[in-house]
Protein backbone atom coordinates (compact mmCIF):
# COMPACT_ATOMS: atom_id res chain seq x y z
CA UNK A 1 0.00 0.00 0.00
CA UNK A 2 1.10 3.41 -1.06
CA UNK A 3 2.03 5.72 2.08
CA UNK A 4 -1.02 8.06 -0.06
CA UNK A 5 -3.19 5.30 0.88
CA UNK A 6 -2.25 4.83 4.37
CA UNK A 7 -2.47 8.46 5.12
CA UNK A 8 -6.07 8.43 4.00
CA UNK A 9 -6.90 5.57 5.66
CA UNK A 10 -5.14 6.84 8.94
CA UNK A 11 -7.06 10.14 8.58
CA UNK A 12 -10.37 8.48 8.07
CA UNK A 13 -9.70 5.80 10.92
CA UNK A 14 -8.66 8.93 13.31
CA UNK A 15 -11.98 11.26 11.69
CA UNK A 16 -10.17 13.71 10.46
CA UNK A 17 -13.23 14.81 7.36
CA UNK A 18 -10.83 16.25 4.57
CA UNK A 19 -8.26 14.84 3.51
CA UNK A 20 -7.76 16.42 0.57
CA UNK A 21 -8.13 13.97 -1.42
CA UNK A 22 -12.23 14.61 -1.87
CA UNK A 23 -12.92 11.34 0.69
CA UNK A 24 -14.86 12.39 3.48
CA UNK A 25 -15.68 10.18 6.34
CA UNK A 26 -19.14 10.63 7.60
CA UNK A 27 -20.57 9.92 11.43
CA UNK A 28 -21.83 6.78 10.17
CA UNK A 29 -18.50 5.53 8.79
CA UNK A 30 -19.39 5.31 5.54
CA UNK A 31 -17.13 6.81 2.79
CA UNK A 32 -18.25 8.68 -0.13
CA UNK A 33 -16.45 11.25 -2.63
CA UNK A 34 -16.94 14.42 -3.24
CA UNK A 35 -15.44 14.68 -6.33
CA UNK A 36 -19.19 13.98 -7.69
CA UNK A 37 -19.14 12.69 -11.38
CA UNK A 38 -19.79 15.78 -14.31
CA UNK A 39 -21.46 15.26 -17.31
CA UNK A 40 -23.13 16.88 -20.32
CA UNK A 41 -27.07 17.90 -19.75
CA UNK A 42 -27.96 15.89 -22.26
CA UNK A 43 -26.82 12.93 -20.86
CA UNK A 44 -28.22 14.04 -17.25
CA UNK A 45 -31.32 14.56 -19.62
CA UNK A 46 -31.11 10.54 -21.01
CA UNK A 47 -30.28 9.05 -17.84
CA UNK A 48 -33.27 10.41 -15.05
CA UNK A 49 -35.73 10.51 -18.15
CA UNK A 50 -36.75 14.18 -18.16
CA UNK A 51 -39.23 14.74 -20.46
CA UNK A 52 -38.14 16.91 -23.43
CA UNK A 53 -40.55 20.22 -22.93
CA UNK A 54 -39.13 20.24 -19.45
CA UNK A 55 -35.40 20.08 -20.28
CA UNK A 56 -36.34 22.90 -23.35
CA UNK A 57 -37.42 25.36 -20.44
CA UNK A 58 -34.79 24.23 -18.27
CA UNK A 59 -32.17 24.48 -20.33
CA UNK A 60 -33.35 28.00 -22.08
CA UNK A 61 -33.77 29.37 -18.36
CA UNK A 62 -30.05 28.19 -17.60
CA UNK A 63 -28.66 29.33 -21.53
CA UNK A 64 -27.45 25.82 -21.17
CA UNK A 65 -25.11 24.21 -24.27
CA UNK A 66 -26.28 20.41 -25.25
CA UNK A 67 -22.37 19.72 -24.32
CA UNK A 68 -22.63 21.87 -20.78
CA UNK A 69 -20.66 19.75 -18.02
CA UNK A 70 -22.56 19.88 -14.80
CA UNK A 71 -23.01 17.29 -11.73
CA UNK A 72 -26.42 15.26 -11.12
CA UNK A 73 -26.61 17.35 -8.12
CA UNK A 74 -26.23 20.80 -9.84
CA UNK A 75 -28.65 19.14 -12.60
CA UNK A 76 -31.43 17.64 -10.42
CA UNK A 77 -31.26 21.05 -8.63
CA UNK A 78 -32.29 23.02 -11.36
CA UNK A 79 -34.66 20.46 -12.93
CA UNK A 80 -36.36 20.59 -9.26
CA UNK A 81 -36.73 24.39 -9.38
CA UNK A 82 -38.44 24.69 -12.40
CA UNK A 83 -40.96 22.00 -11.35
CA UNK A 84 -41.46 23.59 -7.93
CA UNK A 85 -43.05 26.65 -9.62
CA UNK A 86 -39.58 28.80 -10.16
CA UNK A 87 -40.16 28.41 -13.69
CA UNK A 88 -44.06 28.23 -13.86
CA UNK A 89 -45.01 25.47 -14.63
CA UNK A 90 -47.93 23.90 -13.38
CA UNK A 91 -49.19 20.05 -14.25
CA UNK A 92 -52.55 19.07 -14.45
CA UNK A 93 -54.95 16.65 -16.20
CA UNK A 94 -55.19 16.45 -19.75
CA UNK A 95 -58.83 16.93 -19.17
CA UNK A 96 -58.37 20.27 -17.33
CA UNK A 97 -56.37 21.21 -20.41
CA UNK A 98 -58.81 20.31 -22.37
CA UNK A 99 -61.25 22.60 -20.83
CA UNK A 100 -58.82 25.36 -19.66
CA UNK A 101 -58.01 25.80 -23.24
CA UNK A 102 -61.16 25.19 -25.15
CA UNK A 103 -59.60 21.79 -26.69
CA UNK A 104 -62.82 20.86 -29.08
CA UNK A 105 -63.51 17.31 -28.39
CA UNK A 106 -62.51 15.32 -31.74
CA UNK A 107 -59.40 17.07 -31.38
CA UNK A 108 -58.90 16.35 -27.46
CA UNK A 109 -60.08 12.41 -28.73
CA UNK A 110 -57.37 12.73 -31.16
CA UNK A 111 -54.65 13.82 -29.34
CA UNK A 112 -54.52 11.58 -26.47
CA UNK A 113 -55.29 8.52 -29.16
CA UNK A 114 -51.99 9.90 -31.09
CA UNK A 115 -50.30 10.40 -27.80
CA UNK A 116 -51.25 7.08 -26.21
CA UNK A 117 -52.51 8.87 -23.34
CA UNK A 118 -54.66 7.23 -20.67
CA UNK A 119 -57.63 9.47 -18.85
CA UNK A 120 -56.30 11.63 -16.42
CA UNK A 121 -53.13 11.51 -17.38
CA UNK A 122 -50.90 14.82 -15.75
CA UNK A 123 -49.05 17.17 -17.70
CA UNK A 124 -47.89 20.70 -18.31
CA UNK A 125 -49.50 23.53 -20.67
CA UNK A 126 -46.29 23.00 -22.61
CA UNK A 127 -46.59 18.87 -22.88
CA UNK A 128 -50.37 19.97 -24.18
CA UNK A 129 -49.65 21.88 -26.23
CA UNK A 130 -46.78 20.18 -27.90
CA UNK A 131 -48.79 17.44 -28.36
CA UNK A 132 -51.86 19.43 -29.97
CA UNK A 133 -49.17 20.85 -32.32
CA UNK A 134 -47.56 17.45 -33.06
CA UNK A 135 -51.40 15.86 -33.72
CA UNK A 136 -52.70 18.62 -35.99
CA UNK A 137 -49.11 18.74 -37.73
CA UNK A 138 -49.12 15.63 -38.55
Amino acid sequence: MSKKTNKNKENIMEGNNNNGDGIISLEDGQITNLKETKKTVEEWRIELKIDDATFSNVSAMNRWEANKKITKKEFEEKIDAFLKGNGVVERKTIEEWKKELNTKEHIFSGVVAFMGWLPNKTVTETEYQEALRGFLNG
